[in-house]
Formats: structure tokens, sequence, C-alpha cells
């Protein structure tokens, strides 16, 4: 579950590394939508863009900080900051996103059913994730459902 709580955190990173003009906020959300579409993901640009203006000034200046490897974790948002970038994710399109939690689940080896998670990410929002990596609430205990630990163990 802790690998799979990275990824939904990392996912994050997709969105950290282009450049533009006008406010802070203009310029994150410029910078997101760059780096969305580099990496093939499709970004509702409008969604991008309200998401953005809702950050705070210092949340901004913070996010354009980062640099290609930092972590958001270490970016020193405030929760309503943190909240709200991850609410960028809601602009994207999730499946690509979903399709690497499932290959980092596959790479630790664990048993789980991949209709499961599939299920367990659908219409989940984002924003919800907390600054600590926790998963909003009561999805936790439907990826648990997912996953066979007995398999893992040997049982």
């Amino acid at each position: 579950m802790k690998k799979l709580t990275l990824a939904a955190c990392a996912a994050v990173l997709i969105f950290t590394a282009c450049g533009g003009g006008g406010s802070d906020q203009d310029e994150v959300a410029l910078r997101l939508i760059a780096e969305a579409r580099r990496d093939g993901l499709n970004a509702d640009e409008d969604c991008v863009k309200d998401v953005a203006g809702k950050l705070s000034d210092d949340d901004a200046e913070k996010v354009l900080a980062l640099g290609d490897d930092d972590d958001i974790d270490d970016a020193g948002l405030s929760e309503e900051g943190f909240s709200t970038a991850l609410g960028v994710l809601n602009c994207v399109d999730t499946s690509g996103f979903v399709d690497q939690a499932i290959e980092e689940l596959r790479n630790t080896g664990v048993a789980f059913d991949e209709q499961c998670v599939r299920d367990a990410f659908d219409g989940v929002d984002f924003s919800q994730f907390t600054a600590d990596g926790q998963l909003p609430d009561g999805m936790e205990d439907s990826l648990f459902e997912c996953v066979d630990l007995t398999a893992e163990l040997g049982s």
C-alpha cells in the first residue's frame, strides 16, 4: 500500500518543469499543461488554469521554484496549496496514472485484482490526498480489498 500511496504522490511531479509568463498562477498553469503534454497526458487546459488560479501567491512561487527532480512534498506548500496542486490531477485523463500505479503494484510482486484497483480509482478526487501522502477517506480500504496478501506471504 505504501508504494501505491507513493506512486499517487509522485504523480504530482508529472506537473513541474516548463515555462511561460504572466502571474505566478498563470506560469504554474502553463508549466502543468506543457508537462502533461510532454508526458502524453490529456489535460483540460481551462480546468488546469482554474485550479492553478486558486493557488496563493506564496504556494504558486513554491511550485515554480521546484526543479525537475524536486518532490512536491518538500516544496513547503500550505495544506490548502498541496490539496489544490493535487487537484490538477482532476483535470487530466487519469487512466495513464492508474496504469502507472498498476505497474508499480506489479513490480512489488504482490498479487492483486487489476480491475478492482481500476474501480477503486474511478471517480477519485485527487485533491483529497493529504500533504502527508494519505489516501482520501475510504480509498485505502477499497485498495486493500484488491490485494491478496496471503499470496505474497506464501499462505
